[in-house]
């Protein structure tokens, strides 16, 4: 399957998840769904949320509040893989998380891994949006790689929006 055919099912399938629209040069939703098989342990630990759903109808401040704790959760339920957690002032569709973290894959090479994490369903749910391994193997009992890891991503698959 070429990059154009791996496009057009990632959008139906964000389409599908009602994913919020993205800016041309934003990292895809879904973008590493096809590098999913290569990680050892793909899902990740879903702290339940620090308020009562929907997250919508709290005010847009406390909103960003929310969402900022559910990133701090989010980061302390799946060290010591968590690497940084991003979270964004909300906009009415935009309620989510990201997440990145260091993992072993398949290979046995560390690996980097960014998925978002969507606050506007009853239950939170994510996407996993690239995973860019290293040549680095990873030694037995370690828990993060050398802070010099040369993680490589591959070529992206295209603007989001992108027609």
């Amino acid at each position: 399957m070429n990059g154009i055919e791996k496009l057009t099912h990632i959008r139906a399938l964000n389409q599908t998840l009602g994913l919020p629209n993205q800016e041309n040069k934003a990292c895809i939703f879904n973008g590493g769904f096809f590098d999913i098989p290569t990680l050892v342990d793909d899902p990740i630990v879903m702290p339940p949320y620090p308020f009562q759903h929907p997250l919508s109808a709290y005010p847009q401040a406390e909103q960003s509040v929310l969402i900022h704790q559910y990133g701090v959760l989010l980061g302390i339920a799946n060290r010591p893989k968590t690497v940084s957690v991003g979270a964004l002032d909300p906009r009415p569709s935009d309620l989510f998380v990201t997440l990145d973290t260091r993992e072993v894959n398949r290979a046995g090479c560390w690996t980097l891994v960014q998925r978002t994490v969507f606050l506007f369903n009853p239950l939170p749910f994510y996407t996993t949006d690239f995973v860019a391994a290293s040549h680095l193997v990873a030694k037995p009992g370690e828990v993060r790689p050398p802070a010099d890891t040369d993680f490589r991503r591959l070529p992206d698959l295209g603007p989001p929006n992108a027609n």
